[in-house]
This record gives C-alpha cells, structure tokens and sequence, in this order.
C-alpha cells in the first residue's frame, strides 16, 4: 500500500478490564501498541496515522458506570461502540481531508 502512496491506519490494542483477560495480557498489549506508534512513527506521519484506541474509550468505573463497556469486561456496549466510533472518525478527519 505504501509503494502506491496509500495511507495506513493503525490502531492500538483496545482497553479491557485487567480482571477479565489472563493475567499479564495488558503489558503483552501494551507492548504491542509501542511497536505500532513507533512503526508509524518511522514510516511517517504522511503515511500512517497511529490512534491510541484506548484513549478513544479506557476502561475505568466511570465508563463502566457510564454503560460503555460490556459486563464481561471486554467488548463494548453499543453506546461504548459510538463513542469509540466519534472518537476515531475525529482521529481520521484531518488525514482525509488531507490536512
């Protein structure tokens, strides 16, 4: 995609709640999203944009009593989805508009 001057979008591991995934599965996520921001990071700007999800939508109590995350901890709730949704349209805005 890159050879054809084609933007890429890379997005980080989402958030969940640390209860609900096997024990050390957030450093393992957390590591992976390092490499992609830094992937991007290298490739450059013009060519990939890099999009924390989990700033877009954390998991804390406050989302969770909000109704934005599922019970099981890991997906989230329809209201959850849109706003991960705004979030990331708002991200990707700017590259599509080309600025």
């Amino acid at each position: 995609c890159h050879s054809r001057e084609v933007r890429t979008v890379a997005l980080s591991v989402p958030d969940f709640d640390e209860e609900a995934m096997p024990r050390g599965q957030k450093a393992v996520n957390s590591q992976i999203s390092k490499k992609l921001a830094v992937w991007c990071a290298e490739v450059g700007e013009e060519r990939c944009l890099y999009v924390d999800s989990m700033a877009l939508v954390p998991h804390s109590p406050h989302a969770v009593k909000a109704g934005l995350w599922e019970r099981d901890g890991i997906h989230l709730a329809p209201a959850g989805y849109a706003k991960f949704g705004m979030g990331l349209a708002a991200a990707m805005l700017p590259a599509l508009l080309g600025k």
